[in-house]
């Protein structure tokens, strides 16, 4: 069961090159089924003529010729079943009866011939007749002559009874019995041909799979990722629609995030380890930091816990211009770090934000590990946990904080791996990056966006079945929750 679920899970996650050769190797052999050209095949038995002196190179043209003993086999290829019988008929015919006219034409020729040594024997009687008639003959030349005669009268009548018996042969020759054709009925393979289309289309959606498993340079799953890093590696988003906010919220769909299940054990693991100030940063740009920041933040919120989210990054500002909609100054280029109160916003219960900074004074301040330290323990006075969104360890951008450095000054460093997708290098190069500063690595979390879970994809399934049949769905979506093999994904 295990092997055959590994099968199944190794089909899903390449379903988009199953679905891919599925579909184009049995439309390319349709296509050429379609379009290739029908044959029609017979065969043509001839009896007593010789085929080595049959110049087949006059019908190849338009036709295919093999010889086989007394047999012509003959094949036609045209753009319809149809066209191709009508057309193999006509072939035939006209072999028939170039043939036909090469064997009447050479019995014709022998008849001539034993004609001619007919004439030739009666010639030779009378001028033989003629000659001894001219003189007086003894006994002995007279019993020459009456032999001679009797050779000619003997060859004549042999030659007589050849002509007679080619004439007769002549006269009764028939087609009919010389000459047979058979026609064979070709088999539509179009099915079979098909149905193969569709077996080598699977095996090659196999050996494309395999071969993007072995070359692709991403982690898909949680085990190879904690083997290589030595860290707790937690599921993060499945896949989901596109996220949006609305009224403060972060959604998908008409899901909030905030209440995956998967957020609530990253919490939990995060609340377990004590740690108030959070940095969650990625190794390149869109792996879904800010939204991974903002669903824990409002998780963390829920439970009674004042939460502050802090957009550093610099780079793109997502949440900033999702939630506050403008940025302004800090003004803490003097520590006065009190002065960035005054720019947080409220936007919902237990939950605040504060908007990315602009001015360059404050951002020189906080390239520093010591004023970053500082500046959390200011926040840590008011708020129970602290969110921080960053720019990937990969970025480079002059106006910035490096996330590096806020690692240092941190009490924890969640990194968020987009599986599946980013590079195994570019992982394992962060966790380096934020070990050399000693940062607190707590965990990896992977967002699954583009590694859609099994198990997850049959639930979201279940919420399409709903539509059609609640109740079909309800059972399915219990059997699939108590699957204890589909959580060994």
């Amino acid at each position: 069961m295990h092997i055959f679920l590994k099968f199944y899970i190794f089909l899903w996650k390449n379903k988009s090159f199953l679905f891919f050769f599925m579909a184009i190797i049995p439309l390319i052999c349709y296509s050429y089924l379609n379009n290739n050209k029908k044959s029609a095949v017979s065969e043509i038995t001839v009896n007593n003529y010789d085929l080595s002196k049959f110049n087949k190179s006059n019908y190849l043209e338009y036709s295919k010729i093999d010889l086989k003993d007394n047999v012509i086999g003959v094949k036609v290829m045209a753009d319809s079943k149809a066209l191709a019988d009508e057309s193999l008929r006509e072939v035939n015919k006209e072999i028939i009866t170039d043939i036909s006219y090469a064997i009447l034409q050479k019995k014709k020729t022998d008849l001539d011939h034993k004609t001619a040594k007919i004439a030739s024997i009666l010639k030779k009687q009378e001028l033989l007749k003629k000659g001894y008639e001219s003189k007086k003959l003894n006994a002995t030349e007279e019993k020459v002559f009456k032999d001679e005669i009797n050779v000619l009268e003997s060859m004549y009548q042999t030659q007589l009874a050849a002509y007679q018996e080619q004439s007769l042969a002549l006269n009764n020759y028939s087609l009919d019995e010389n000459i047979s054709v058979v026609y064979f009925e070709q088999d539509d393979k179009t099915f079979v041909m098909m149905l193969l289309s569709f077996v080598v289309a699977f095996f090659v959606a196999l050996f494309a799979g395999l071969v993007r498993k072995i070359a692709n340079n991403s982690y898909d799953d949680e085990a190879p990722i904690r083997k290589a890093t030595q860290l707790k590696v937690l599921e993060g988003f499945p896949k989901l629609k596109k996220f949006s906010f609305t009224n403060n919220h972060l959604m998908a769909g008409p899901l909030k995030l905030h209440s995956l299940t998967e957020i609530s054990r990253i919490f939990k693991y995060i609340s377990a380890a004590d740690k108030k100030v959070i940095e969650v940063v990625s190794s390149i740009r869109n792996e879904g930091n800010s939204s991974l920041v903002f669903a824990l933040a409002e998780h963390a919120s829920k439970n009674d816990k004042k939460v502050l989210v802090v957009d550093l990054n610099l780079r793109t500002m997502d949440l900033s211009a999702k939630l506050a909609h403008n940025i302004a100054a800090w003004n803490i280029e003097n520590k006065e770090y009190k002065n960035i109160d005054s720019n947080i916003l409220n936007i919902g219960r237990n939950l605040d934000f504060l908007p990315a900074l602009k001015d360059e004074q404050s951002v020189e301040i906080l390239k520093n590990s010591q004023n970053l330290k500082e500046l959390f323990a200011h926040l840590k006075e008011t708020y129970d946990y602290i969110f921080i969104d960053t720019t990937a360890a990969f970025s480079v951008n002059i106006h910035n904080v490096d996330p590096v450095i806020i690692a240092s000054a941190v009490d924890g460093v969640v990194v968020n791996y987009l599986s599946n997708k980013t590079s195994r290098y570019a992982l394992l190069e962060t966790v380096d990056k934020l070990r050399m500063v000693e940062g607190n690595i707590l965990c990896v979390v992977t967002n699954n966006k583009y590694n859609a879970k099994l198990k997850s994809e049959l639930l979201a399934f279940c919420r399409y079945l709903e539509k059609v049949n609640k109740s079909a769905a309800e059972y399915l979506r219990v059997k699939i929750l108590k699957s204890y093999i589909l959580d060994e994904e």
